[in-house]
């Protein structure tokens, strides 16, 4: 009885450690389930700022991929999640990152798009260590932001949600191993 509860014990600890992810002490599921549709986890990676660790950042996708190009032309379904391991985290820098990636990753859209831009910068809040930041999008809902797992606001336009994500996979993410931790080439 002894040997098939040890057997059953390392079977849990193995089909757990099978459906998740772990980096920085942060674990997010494998997949989760949207409506109709399943994300599965493309990767995680960690954004540090000089030595600070800032968040842990998750990548969600229907059909993972290793080829940013190739996500960014999709057009959707997606997810991010921003796992936040500093202690606090403004919202004049988170702002400030958000424009910032913008006019790295996808300068147009802050012509092209000034009201959404503006809209999206309006949901945030200062977050602090513990909290989470959701990014959804689902082509025919929109992006959908929640901080801490209240919903605080929604955009519709697709080639706006692109933009958002290329802050992190785009040309010139916040860190190159936060891009690739999330593209799923680094851990």
């Amino acid at each position: 009885m002894k040997w098939c509860t040890s057997v059953l014990a390392c079977a849990a600890i193995l089909c757990q450690s099978a459906m998740s992810g772990e980096l920085a002490g942060v674990t997010m599921p494998d997949t989760l389930k949207m409506e109709s549709t399943t994300l599965k986890l493309n990767g995680m990676g960690l954004r540090k700022k000089l030595w600070v660790k800032v968040y842990v950042g998750g990548l969600y996708l229907e059909h993972p991929s290793h080829d940013p190009e190739e996500i960014l032309s999709r057009g959707g379904p997606w997810q991010v999640v921003m796992y936040f391991l500093h202690s606090k985290v403004s919202v004049d820098k988170l702002n400030g990152a958000w424009i910032d990636g913008f006019k790295k990753n996808a300068p147009e859209i802050l012509e092209t798009h000034e009201k959404e831009v503006e809209q999206f910068t309006s949901f945030f809040r200062d977050v602090v260590k513990g909290e989470d930041i959701v990014l959804t999008f689902l082509p025919a809902e929109g992006l959908t932001v929640r901080i801490a797992g209240e919903v605080v606001g929604k955009t519709i336009p697709v080639e706006f949600a692109n933009a958002v994500l290329s802050i992190w996979l785009g040309p010139e993410p916040p860190s190159g191993g936060l891009k690739e931790g999330m593209l799923g080439l680094k851990n």
